[in-house]
C-alpha cells in the first residue's frame, strides 16, 4: 500500500492525491491507499470520490495512529505519498524518512530535501507523473530499498538535531 500521513484537510491536496492514485490503479497497480490522520473535513469527499471511481475497497482510513502503530504503518508502505496544495515543511515525510519509508511528494511540499539522494522523489508534474512515480516504486523493490536507505541516511544527515548543531558550529567557526 501507499500511505498518506496527516490531517485530512483540503490544503493537504487529498483530491489530487486520489486522482494520481486512480491513474496508478488504471495503469495496473495492485496497491491500496491508506490515509492516516484525523478528519478535518475531507474524508467524506474522498470516500465519495473513491466510491464513484470504483476503488472504495482499496482506499482505507485509519484515523490518527500514534507511537509504534504509526511507525509500523509507515515502515510497511511502498512509499509515503504527499501531494499538498501547500506544505510549509512536511513533518510526515520526515517521520517516514526516519523509519526508511521512501516518499513521493509534490513540489509544493517545501522540505529542505535534495531529492532521491535523500529518499524523496519530488514530482513537479501532474497526476500522471505522480502516478508513474508510484507505479515505478511499486514495481521496483530494489529501487525502493535504495531509496529507503537514502531516506534514513538523508534524514540523519540533514534533519537530525545533532548534525544540524555540528554544522552550525562549523559554519560559525566554533567547531
Amino acid at each position: 500500500y501507499f500511505v498518506f500521513l496527516g490531517r485530512l484537510d483540503p490544503v493537504k491536496g487529498l483530491a489530487d492525491l486520489l486522482d494520481a492514485y486512480l491513474v496508478c490503479r488504471s495503469s495496473g497497480s495492485g496497491a491500496d491507499l491508506v490515509l492516516i490522520g484525523p478528519d478535518w473535513g475531507e474524508q467524506s469527499a474522498i470516500t465519495a470520490a473513491a466510491k464513484s471511481a470504483g476503488v472504495a475497497s482499496h482506499v482505507h482510513f485509519t484515523g490518527p495512529l500514534y507511537d509504534e502503530r504509526k511507525l509500523a504503518a509507515l515502515r510497511e508502505a511502498i512509499a509515503l505519498v504527499h501531494r499538498p496544495k501547500y506544505e510549509g515543511f512536511g513533518l510526515a515525510v520526515v517521520e517516514g524518512m526516519s523509519v526508511g519509508t521512501p516518499a513521493i511528494i509534490g513540489d509544493r511540499c517545501l522540505l529542505p530535501i535534495a531529492g532521491e539522494d535523500e529518499g524523496v522523489v519530488v514530482i513537479r508534474g501532474d497526476a500522471r507523473e505522480f502516478a508513474q512515480a508510484m507505479l515505478d516504486l511499486e514495481r521496483a523493490p530494489e529501487r525502493r530499498a535504495t531509496l529507503s536507505a537514502a531516506a534514513v541516511a538523508g534524514g540523519r544527515q540533514r534533519l537530525d538535531w545533532t548534525a544540524i548543531a555540528e554544522q552550525t558550529l562549523v559554519e560559525a567557526g566554533v567547531g
